[in-house]
């Protein structure tokens, strides 16, 4: 079985649609599934007892919400800094495509969080997986660095500043990538209706 699967697409092709069938049918077979934030609170709370607190008040609850929120925080900054430490060529080539292209501060900011994140939640599936191959788990992602940063960048992006190619090459390799296609007029509707339902 795989132990790594990735959904790329732009946005509104069907990706969580799919990532949910694929999480409800593993799930189903006891296989547990992790994306890059849940493999995160997962390790987090392995260092506390949560067993204390769910068996006291539901404020005893939220303070131990809290406390997995920020101890995940902490440990997504220790694990990005050892993903950089092995694959610094690919982080300074994604940020590189984030302040070259994107001119909004607050996009800019928010992909930066998102590639952290996504990298620190890889950099433990991998060492988790080279500790005990025999782990019964799948990591499960439908938003990746690469689906993100193209949507937003494509209105302006310099072709000279993003080679395919070579993200391709320095990008992490998952055990099976599936690409979820669709009509992007098809996207662009599915889109425009999530937002007339807010």
């Amino acid at each position: 079985m795989y132990k790594s699967i990735e959904l790329i697409g732009i946005p509104g092709s069907g990706k969580s649609y799919i990532y949910n069938l694929l999480e409800q049918s593993l799930k189903s077979r006891g296989t547990k599934v992790y994306n890059s934030r849940t493999i995160l609170q997962s390790e987090a709370a392995k260092f506390l007892d949560i067993g204390i607190f769910r068996k006291t008040r539901y404020f005893l609850e939220s303070y131990s919400r809290k406390r997995i929120m920020h101890l995940s925080n902490w440990i997504r900054d220790i694990l990005f800094s050892g993903f950089l430490e092995a694959n610094s060529d690919y982080v300074n080539y994604c940020r590189h495509i984030i302040n070259k292209n994107i001119r909004s501060i607050e996009l800019r900011s928010k992909l930066n969080r998102w590639l952290i994140e996504e990298l620190a939640g890889w950099y433990l599936y991998t060492q988790l997986t080279e500790s005990d191959n025999s782990l019964d788990f799948v990591y499960l992602n439908d938003e990746d660095f690469l689906h993100r940063a193209l949507p937003y960048s494509a209105y302006g992006i310099d072709p000279h500043l993003f080679n395919l190619d070579k993200y391709c090459e320095l990008c992490p390799v998952h055990d099976l990538l599936i690409h979820v296609n669709a009509a992007t007029e098809t996207c662009l509707a599915r889109r425009l209706l999530e937002k007339d339902m807010f």
